[in-house]
Parts: structure tokens; sequence; C-alpha cells
């Protein structure tokens, strides 16, 4: 197969896509930006397989920050694959000081959901968001796809009990699948969303970290509003 042309500069901007249409992220992120980002990690070593797919081998935690246009609502989806049954998290932007953290096969690859609620971590009872769910296979042999939407409600589109929640500011609903078929959602003031100290990104950064052997490729994002 013919090979995709490598671009220096991003041929897309964010508020110039259609939305509800999926473009590949590497059409809204300079590749030289997108190399950058790859070669000088936040933690662990990281490399291009090919202009769509980024492989992570390093042993400890290995955590990618990739800069991004995303604003407002969004969906965001990839193909990825892991070589042992280790966690894979996503840093997900929120607003332009906020993101959250995604984990998808936490606990041997049965736990799911956000890192930090109300800070409470992903292992603590008091997470709502966590979910065990021991159908969903992380695959070491085939790219499993993953689908994310972010959908960010401002104060004059919540419900009343929204709004007193929230105190006049935004409310986050976040919705995965894997393979095509639901997984976890959680509907929450987007105050109460956090990550963890220290696994952080930079505002309006889409992340990835592991522990383990990762394949991460074909990511597309999603204008939604």
């Amino acid at each position: 197969a013919d090979k995709e042309p490598v671009h220096s500069q991003a041929s897309l901007s964010w508020h110039k896509l259609e939305r509800d249409e999926w473009y590949p992220l590497t059409e809204l992120v300079a590749a030289d930006t997108l190399l950058q980002a790859v070669n000088n990690p936040r933690e662990g070593v990281w490399s291009m397989a090919d202009s769509q797919t980024i492989l992570t081998n390093h042993r400890g935690r290995s955590r990618l920050e990739i800069p991004s246009p995303i604003e407002g609502s969004y969906g965001l989806r990839f193909l990825y694959r892991v070589a042992t049954p280790v966690e894979l998290s996503v840093h997900l932007p929120i607003t332009d000081q906020q993101s959250v953290l995604f984990t998808l096969g936490a606990a041997g690859g049965r736990l799911h959901g956000i890192q930090l609620i109300d800070g409470q971590a992903l292992d603590s009872p008091g997470n709502v968001t966590a979910i065990e769910n021991r159908e969903i296979a992380l695959s070491r042999t085939k790219l499993l796809p993953v689908e994310i939407h972010v959908n960010l409600l401002p104060p004059d589109r919540q419900s009343i009990k929204q709004r007193q929640m929230t105190g006049g500011q935004h409310w986050t609903y976040i919705f995965v699948k894997i393979a095509g078929k639901p997984l976890w959602n959680v509907n929450a003031a987007t105050a109460s969303l956090s990550s963890p100290v220290g696994m952080s990104t930079s505002p309006r950064s889409i992340g990835f970290s592991t522990f383990a052997d990762v394949a991460i490729g074909n990511i597309h994002v999603r204008r939604r509003e």
C-alpha cells in the first residue's frame, strides 16, 4: 500500500472540521510536532512504527503527551494492543487548565474508570466511576478499537439539579466503547474530575501512559460542537 504523505504542518484547524466527522490526528497535529512529542516523552521511551502507530516497550511507567487543538466537546478513537494485562491510561483534556485520566484495565485488566473523582482514587470504594468488566480482553495479538466521547455542558444547557451541583460551572459526560460495545460512562461536575499528582498533562494535550509494552495506532478525533 502507498504510504501517506508526511506534512511538516497540520493541514486542518479544529474549528474548520465538520462536526461529528472523524479526522486523523495527523491532519491536525504537524508531523514534526508529533515526532518531537514521541522523541521527548514525559516518561519512558516511545517510538513511531509508522506515520500512524506509536510504540513503547519501556520497563516502568511510560507517559506520552501529544499537543492537540481540541476545544469543547469531542470524540477520540484509536486502536491499541497490549503485551501484558496491564493498564492503559488515556489523558483527556477537559478545559484549558484541566485534564482527566481514564484508565482501562487496571487491577490485572478487570477495572476501568476515572483515576480521580472527588479526591477518590480508582481502587477506592468511594470512586463512583470504577467498574469491573472481565469480558474485555486486552489483546496481545491484535489491535483493539477504543472510542471515547467527552461532552461538556455549560450552565445554560444543564438541568436545575446539574446547575446546583456545578455551582454555575461545566458539567462533563464521558462515554467509552470498546470494540464497538458500550463499556462505561460517567456524568459528573467537571470540577470533581482531576488527575493524580504527577500525572497531569499540559492543557489541551492528548496523552497515554502505561507500564506495559503497548502499540497505539490510527488515532482519530471528532469535533462535537
